[in-house]
C-alpha cells in the first residue's frame, strides 16, 4: 500500500493562496507520502503547459507519482449545445492528465439539489450520462488512460 495526498485536501489554503501546487506536492514527500492526486481547484492546469511541467519536475525531485487526476463536471445542462461543450471541455482535461503523464483519471458526472434525485430521474438522465462518460473513456483510450467516474453528492 502507498500512502499519498489529494490536493483536494488542502483546497481551503490553495483557494486562499497559502499554498501553491507545488507546496502540496512539497508536503506530500515531507510527510512521506508516495503519491499525489492532482485535484485542479485552487489552480488551472487547462491551458497551462508552464505550470504542467514544473509539476512534473517537482514530483520527479522530490520522488513522488501523480496517481490520478481529478475534475468536475456536469453532463446534464440545459441544452444540447451546453452538452456538446461540457464533453469537449473534459475531452481537453484529459489532454492535461496526459501531458502530466498519468494512467488514470476520475471525473464528475453531474449534480442536482437533493429535491431533485428520485430514482425516476435518475433512469431518465442515465443514458445521456453514459453516453458522456462511454465518449470521454473512449478519447482517454488513445492516451492508455482509464477514467472512471466520481460518485459522491447527492446524485451519482
Amino acid at each position: 500500500m502507498k500512502l499519498g495526498i489529494s490536493s483536494y485536501s488542502l483546497v481551503k489554503a490553495l483557494n486562499v493562496g497559502e499554498m501553491t501546487i507545488l507546496d502540496v506536492i512539497d508536503l506530500t514527500a515531507a510527510q512521506g507520502g508516495k503519491h499525489i492526486e492532482l485535484v485542479p481547484m485552487g489552480y488551472t492546469l487547462t491551458d497551462n503547459p508552464g505550470l504542467i511541467k514544473k509539476i512534473k519536475e517537482r514530483v520527479k525531485e522530490v520522488g513522488i507519482e501523480i496517481s490520478n487526476y481529478a475534475i468536475g463536471a456536469d453532463f446534464l445542462p440545459a441544452t444540447a449545445e451546453a452538452y456538446e461543450q461540457e464533453v469537449e471541455r473534459v475531452k481537453k482535461e484529459v489532454d492535461v492528465a496526459d501531458a502530466l503523464g498519468v494512467k488514470r483519471m476520475r471525473h464528475d458526472v453531474s449534480f442536482k439539489p437533493i429535491q431533485e434525485t428520485s430514482i425516476q430521474q435518475f433512469e431518465k438522465d442515465l443514458p445521456r450520462l453514459v453516453e458522456a462518460c462511454q465518449r470521454i473513456a473512449d478519447y482517454a483510450k488513445k492516451y492508455d488512460i482509464v477514467t472512471s467516474i466520481e460518485n459522491h453528492g447527492f446524485y451519482v
